[in-house]
């Protein structure tokens, strides 16, 4: 809020606090995600010491099928509003899932990166990283109801390479905007092969991306 002004509704001055919740996301005062951040991990720890106490028969499948629908959950809803980019934030989303995959007695020798690859799982920044792009592509192909030019503006020069349709980078003064999902997403977008953004559904786009980020060597 602008400290210069009080603000009104209905009658009555609102008052100023540090951050608020707004449809489940904690939205603070300097527009940070570290606050969202802790208790998304909070929830996502919490869960994860239920499954670990209730669950005996701890498999890999059975593991990674509790993952999937009870831990990731609570560290990815609406990620893209709140995108963590501060280090010790995705360090600390990224040690929850390390921790949920010692929770398989079978695996435990093993190192977090062959952990993953045995459990068919990725880590949080390429997850991260992935559901931005399938989104960006659903906004391209009108699979969710965000018109791709009320986020984007296509990059018109003809002096680019590679598929064609860019995103236009803008300049930008503050972190706030550096870092939030219509700013950062334009570089790895713009670096996708022509055939991954121009894939003919959903399912291909998917397929695609993870052979080129597996070309990349992402974990």
């Amino acid at each position: 809020t602008n400290g210069k002004f009080e603000y009104e509704m209905n009658g009555k001055f609102l008052k100023e606090v540090n951050k608020e919740k707004d449809l489940g996301i904690i939205i603070s005062n300097d527009l940070k995600s570290s606050k969202q951040c802790l208790a998304a991990c909070k929830k996502a720890n919490k869960m994860l010491g239920i499954i670990s106490i209730n669950v005996a028969y701890k498999s890999k499948k059975v593991i990674s099928k509790l993952v999937d629908s009870y831990v990731r959950p609570q560290l990815e809803y609406c990620v893209q509003a709140w995108s963590p980019h501060f280090r010790q934030d995705v360090l600390m989303i990224e040690k929850v899932l390390r921790r949920s995959t010692t929770e398989i007695p079978s695996l435990r020798h093993l190192e977090y990166p062959d952990r993953l690859k045995s459990l068919g799982m990725y880590s949080y920044e390429r997850r991260y990283l992935r559901g931005d792009m399938i989104l960006v592509y659903n906004m391209f192909n009108g699979i969710v109801d965000l018109n791709i030019e009320n986020f984007f503006e296509m990059e018109t020069s003809n002096r680019t390479r590679g598929h064609n349709l860019k995103l236009k980078k803008k300049h930008c003064r503050l972190d706030v905007r550096k870092f939030f999902f219509i700013h950062c997403v334009v570089d790895f977008w713009n670096d996708l092969p022509s055939d991954v953004v121009n894939s003919n559904s959903l399912n291909i786009f998917k397929r695609r991306i993870d052979e080129y980020m597996n070309l990349l060597n992402l974990v």
